[in-house]
């Protein structure tokens, strides 16, 4: 069967809301909210086709645009390969120019509209940030460690994950809780790396899963969190994490690290071969630095993650 490949593209205005259009009834998937854009020509190239799609269905001409997620779905009569771009500026008014319906929508509505299954991780991606810090315990006294998480606080990031290998004990437990709350009224999300009835207990907006747990894991946690991942290493934990659901995965180690000398590293050929086959929002940890953010988003990646990459 024949993969059609097709450029896609997440538009957004000056209030952040983000551009979608309802496919004709008569389509492929008729009815059903979509992000525009259009199938490629023969021999046409990906932002070509992207920049054509845009101005012949909503009107816009696309400044620039900058990869976001590739997506392979197989549909029970076709394939697709969904080449999906951020558009980072455009000009024009956005118009039906097609018949269709569009919309202005919030991101966190996206969830109210029903999409072709193969738009789904776009979802996911568009809400994700492009870097994702981590944050390690290094098992210091707590006064140093909400000191820490002070600090991150100030930084603007917007997400980030907690790591900690200290005993989950009731009095930690009762110290965390604030911590995360104060996050969560200052509009951060902080990711914790436990299980679920810990990340339940000190109201974490997420739940991120090593690769030990992932494994032993068969169903979503559905503790109420909004984001789940995981950390992964190979195609098989990679293929795992996705059909459990999860909303992304970190993949690592893509450069060799200090904290795992001599240790056998993916590289970026070996990343972009992995992420090309699944279609969940994958950061590229190990070795990272805060100037390859483009190249991994290049070679498929949401983005990068890290600890030292991110460190003051």
């Amino acid at each position: 069967m024949n993969r059609i490949q097709v450029a896609v593209g997440v538009v957004t205005n000056s209030f952040g809301q983000v551009l979608l259009s309802r496919r004709h009834q008569s389509a492929h998937q008729g009815g059903l909210w979509e992000f525009p854009g259009g199938k490629l020509e023969p021999g046409e190239p990906v932002l070509a086709a992207l920049f054509r799609e845009l101005d012949e269905e909503l009107g816009l001409r696309v400044e620039t645009a900058s990869p976001l997620i590739r997506i392979q779905h197989q549909y029970p009569e076709r394939s697709v390969l969904l080449r999906v771009f951020r558009v980072d500026a455009h000009s024009g008014q956005a118009v039906g120019m097609e018949g269709q319906e569009i919309r202005w929508v919030n991101p966190t509505d996206l969830g109210d509209y029903e999409f072709p299954e193969a738009n789904r991780p776009i979802i996911s991606a568009l809400r994700l940030p492009d870097v994702f810090p981590i944050l390690n315990d290094d098992d210091s006294e707590l006064f140093c460690l909400e000191r820490r998480f002070r600090e991150w606080m100030t930084r603007g990031v917007k997400m980030f994950e907690f790591r900690t290998s200290r005993p989950f004990t009731e009095r930690f437990v009762e110290f965390l809780q604030p911590l995360f709350q104060q996050a969560h009224s200052a509009g951060i999300e902080i990711i914790i790396n436990g299980s679920p009835g810990i990340g339940a207990q000190v109201g974490a907006a997420g739940l991120h899963l090593n690769s030990q747990r992932l494994l032993e894991t068969e169903l979503r946690p559905a503790a109420g969190f909004r984001w789940v991942g995981a950390s992964c290493h190979n195609l098989a934990e990679l293929l795992h994490a996705q059909n459990l659901g999860l909303d992304y995965a970190l993949l690592s180690p893509v450069s060799a690290t200090s904290s795992h000398p001599g240790g056998r590293i993916l590289g970026w050929n070996g990343f972009e071969a992995l992420v090309d086959q699944v279609n969940i929002p994958v950061f590229a940890l190990g070795g990272m630095k805060p100037t390859e953010l483009q190249l991994a988003r290049n070679r498929g990646g949401q983005g990068i993650a890290g600890i030292s990459a991110f460190a003051k």
